[in-house]
């Protein structure tokens, strides 16, 4: 089976071609063939990954990573480097389901992730670290498959919140009923009149002189 993109050979069961890094699709089913019989399950997106140059005569230079590229100073090498002690064809690096793989392709100065030495191919993670003689690359990787971390619950207010007790009003004394006051009677009694005194027949005669 070939690659729809690029015509390269694809391996059995391959949900990528390892040369422009395609999703492969599965043939036009034959006339007559209920439709999805046959089909492959829905792959997850390709990974996307780039190499961002630190140290070295390179840096600042930033490589996105398509397929299986080659790390060197030679001019055919995917991913060029400006450095005389890197070999001509120095390392190799793969895309793969879970991301991306690195190996050293006898070079001889090694190739180290993190400060050791590769023996075999290794799978990067987001943030490692790569030496290729004198040049230090950073590994980026921003899988597209990746879940979202779920936010953080906000606090929510309960689902039944308790009532609350009405506010009491305040307590107004009520107001006086005067129609209910005791009351005393009080007899209003006219003063007496004052009668003149009438002086009497003796208080009224003369008096004589005393000689």
């Amino acid at each position: 089976m070939k690659c729809n993109q690029c015509g390269a050979e694809l391996a059995p069961g391959a949900r990528y071609c390892g040369e422009c890094w395609a999703v492969v699709t599965s043939p036009e089913p034959a006339e007559g063939t209920p439709p999805g019989a046959g089909m492959a399950p829905p792959s997850s997106p390709a990974p996307t990954g780039r190499l961002v140059v630190e140290i070295g005569p390179d840096e600042g230079r930033e490589f996105r990573l398509r397929g299986t590229m080659r790390i060197g100073r030679s001019e055919d090498s995917e991913i060029t480097l400006a450095d005389a002690q890197a070999s001509r064809h120095h390392a190799a690096i793969s895309p793969d389901p879970d991301g991306f793989t690195i190996q050293d392709l006898n070079s001889s100065n090694g190739t180290f992730v993190n400060g050791k030495r590769l023996d075999e191919p290794r799978l990067l993670k987001d943030g490692d670290r790569l030496r290729v003689a004198n040049t230090v690359l950073a590994f980026r990787w921003a899988p597209t498959h990746a879940a979202q971390a779920p936010a953080h619950p906000s606090a929510q207010a309960p689902a039944h919140p308790s009532a609350q007790a009405p506010a009491t009003p305040p307590v107004t004394p009520p107001a006086a009923d005067y129609d209910m006051l005791p009351t005393t009677e009080v007899a209003w009694q006219t003063p007496p009149a004052v009668v003149p005194e009438t002086p009497s027949p003796q208080d009224t005669r003369p008096r004589k002189g005393i000689s």
